[in-house]
């Protein structure tokens, strides 16, 4: 398991795979583009939620990508 642990995603995958990581003690930070957005489920985990653009200074083992295929992404 790695100790910390990016996910990319607001929808139902990214609320699944933060839980499993969560629960065997991998800190998990949670990327949206929406910040509220990964408020909210961070805060069902006990995870931290940071906007996608703090991705690049994120230092973790493993960064899950649950975005679907074929999305895109406008920075504000």
């Amino acid at each position: 398991m790695p100790a910390r642990l990016g996910v990319i995603g607001g929808g139902y995958i990214a609320a699944e795979m933060s839980h499993v990581f969560a629960s065997f003690g991998t800190e998990v930070t949670i990327f949206n583009r929406s910040e509220e957005r990964a408020k909210g489920l961070a805060s069902e985990y006990g995870c931290e939620a940071k906007s996608l653009g703090d991705l690049a200074g994120f230092e973790g083992e493993l960064i899950l990508n649950t975005i679907r295929a074929g999305a895109s992404y406008e920075p504000p």
